[in-house]
């Protein structure tokens, strides 16, 4: 038998929860899941606007996000050539916007977002060649 008996904050900004198991107090901390089942793919809610798993940035002219955000805009096409510093898309996060710049000066190959996509910090957003 578990029963939550109460929750605290830690003065390093950790939240401890107090569980008694079998009456025998216990303290825990909550992290969040990052996956639920081995090698299942990750499904998005239904309504949601991430897309499938993008790649790490591996390459010089993969466009990474820098933050967890929502693309706003996103400014090239595929083929389309763009120079060193060029942004490619807009970022909201925190209701502030942020440019994305390129990189590389290169031609756009691979657009892994379109507007109104939930990004998360580290994926590949823009691939150029």
């Amino acid at each position: 038998h578990i029963r939550v008996s109460g929750a605290g904050r830690k003065s390093d900004g950790r939240k401890p929860y107090y569980i008694r198991v079998n009456e025998k107090l216990e303290e825990v901390y909550l992290e969040p899941i990052q996956e639920v089942l081995a090698g299942v793919p990750e499904q998005p809610e239904a309504g949601s606007t991430t897309s499938p798993k993008r790649p790490k940035p591996t390459k010089p002219g993969d466009v990474a996000s820098p933050m967890p955000g929502r693309v706003v805009k996103v400014l090239v096409s595929k083929e389309q050539t763009v120079n060193l510093g060029d942004p490619v898309l807009i970022i909201e996060a925190m209701k502030m916007e942020s440019r994305v710049p390129a990189p590389i000066s290169g031609k756009v190959v691979a657009l892994y977002v379109k507007e109104g996509d939930d990004v998360k910090t580290d994926e590949t957003l823009v691939q150029l060649e």
